[in-house]
């Protein structure tokens, strides 16, 4: 099948694609018991900037509460410069509750 005559469509084939900063998240939450709560949330923005570089940047938050609560949140990022921190806070005092947020950033230089 061959999508042509759409307007919505540019051609980029005579287009130099020199690379571009790419980021990545996913989020889950898992809770068992008789009363139960789960929530997830995830964003992912990209730009180019100018000279052919890119900024990239993805958030994840997970939470759960339940009697077996699992929340989980992973990040990966590909530029040159990729910074990410993923955190977790199992197992909190006095309650059954998980929650894992999780941010990566990626950058491709100007060049």
């Amino acid at each position: 099948m061959r999508i042509t005559d759409l307007p919505c469509l540019e051609d980029i084939s005579h287009t130099l694609v020199s690379g571009a900063a790419g980021t990545t998240v996913s989020a889950s939450a898992t809770a068992f018991g008789y009363s139960t709560r789960t929530s997830t949330r995830t964003r992912s923005l990209a730009r180019g900037l100018p000279r052919n570089g890119s900024l990239s940047i993805s958030r994840g938050f997970a939470f759960a509460q339940g009697a077996v609560a699992a929340a989980q949140v992973a990040t990966a990022g590909d530029g040159d410069i990729v910074v990410g921190s993923v955190r977790s806070t199992p197992d909190l005092p006095g309650k059954s509750t998980d929650v894992a947020h999780g941010v990566v950033v990626a950058i491709v230089l100007p060049g």
